[in-house]
């Protein structure tokens, strides 16, 4: 990203807005579907957002790690 449009982005987050660059909106796109998140899949998303390592995750909710990178 050159450094003038990093500086607007910057600006624009800082002023409240959300930014999501063209490329990653168009392979957010290609994932988007009309069905829910399962339990499993939202208990796992609260936990990566919430700072935690896979492997954590993983013993957490008694799954394999592996089952916690793909979900």
């Amino acid at each position: 990203m050159p450094p003038s449009e990093l500086v607007q982005v910057i600006r624009q987050v800082h002023a409240g807005k959300k930014r999501i660059p063209p490329e990653l909106a168009a392979q957010l796109a290609e994932h988007m579907s009309d069905d829910a998140l399962t339990v499993r899949e939202v208990e796992v998303l609260q936990r990566v957002a919430g700072g935690n390592r896979n492997r954590d995750i993983a013993e957490l909710l008694r799954i394999s790690e592996e089952t916690v990178k793909v979900t």
